[in-house]
């Protein structure tokens, strides 16, 4: 890349301002669809060649999100079941179940207890209402750890879907 610097500012003082940019960016532009090109056949995956090349000319840039590509779902018993998870940040996408079973339920993101009850819960019907579930579905996210108790003594079960980088 310095070198096409140097290329621009040395080749004709006499050019507008705008044109040597023009060039600047070009050769830039240039370097960044070699350099994909040459990582793209290398790597099926466009996405990993896109990011390679553009480490290659110091030109990364970082979108802010986080891609959470681990789904980890399943059911907490009755009677102080829990779920832990440490080790990398995720997001929760769902908890839900019966009303006896949310509002008795800790839920503890990185270390703080939130509180969950059924007003912060969206309602599923069932047409006989005997089977009336409470769904969770705030998407909170959590940097390190998440823990998720539940304390009720009937028979009902939580169940929970989070996702997490690894």
């Amino acid at each position: 890349m310095w070198a096409a610097i140097k290329k621009a500012i040395n080749s004709n003082l006499a050019k507008p301002l705008d044109v040597l940019l023009g060039e600047l960016y070009n050769s830039h532009r240039f370097d960044i669809v070699n350099t994909y090109n040459k990582a793209n056949e290398a790597n099926g995956n466009a996405w990993n060649a896109i990011q390679k090349g553009q480490e290659i000319v110091n030109m990364m840039n970082d979108t802010g999100g986080k891609r959470y590509t681990v789904v980890r779902k399943g059911e907490i018993y009755k009677g102080g079941g829990r779920f832990d998870y440490s080790g990398s940040p995720g997001i929760i996408r769902g908890i839900s179940g019966k009303e006896d079973a949310i509002n008795n339920t800790n839920v503890y993101i990185d270390g703080v207890q939130i509180s969950l009850n059924v007003q912060d819960c969206v309602k599923s019907l069932d047409p006989n209402n005997r089977n009336t579930q409470y769904e969770y579905t705030r998407h909170l996210e959590f940097k390190q750890s998440i823990t998720i108790i539940n304390n009720t003594t009937t028979y009902d079960s939580i169940y929970y879907l989070i996702q997490t980088e690894r």
